[in-house]
């Protein structure tokens, strides 16, 4: 009688595993942005060894990683996030929305990730300006900062569908 139980209880794990593996975003302790700084723990400048630690598992990224990209995929509708690494240290922090086919997804955990002035992934372009007199504007969309310390609002449809802290990927 014992084996049918446990056989089940083997094939539901099974079954469940796969899709709990393809949800493996970062797991931080903060979800704040602070543009031209950090997201989510993740700072500019910050060893590979603590960007991996405040963020948690869900990377193939090792403290060894001198020059890459240390990337976390949720499921196609959550979206994404990385950091790109140089000599050791963060040079970028990206978070991108999710998508259904081709169009994008403005719900998931990513979400919740803002600024102290409310600025996330979904947010209109419009709230960006507002929240943030200085930016300027980009082929992009709007951005904050200069050199390491440039924050992207990127946009499709006056809703910002990537936030990027960092160098701004041609520096390095």
């Amino acid at each position: 009688m014992r084996l049918p139980a446990v056989f089940l209880a083997v094939v539901t794990a099974c079954a469940v595993a796969p899709a709990a593996a393809s949800a493996a975003l970062p797991t931080p302790k903060t979800t704040t942005i602070v543009p031209g700084k950090s997201i989510a723990g993740v700072a500019v400048g910050m060893s590979v060894r603590r960007a991996l630690a405040a963020w948690g598992p869900g990377s193939a990224c090792t403290e060894a990683t001198v020059q890459d990209a240390c990337y976390w995929q949720g499921t196609d509708r959550q979206g994404n996030a990385s950091f790109n690494v140089v000599k050791g240290k963060v040079v970028q922090i990206t978070i991108s929305t999710g998508r259904k086919g081709n169009d994008l997804v403005y719900a998931g955990p990513l979400q919740t990730w803002k600024t102290r002035k409310k600025i996330r992934l979904g947010a209109r372009t419009y709230a960006v300006v507002r929240a943030y007199p200085k930016v300027r504007s980009s082929g992009s969309g709007p951005v904050l900062g200069s050199g390491n310390h440039t924050t992207t609002f990127q946009v499709s449809g006056e809703r910002i569908y990537q936030i990027n802290v960092g160098a701004p990927v041609s520096a390095y």
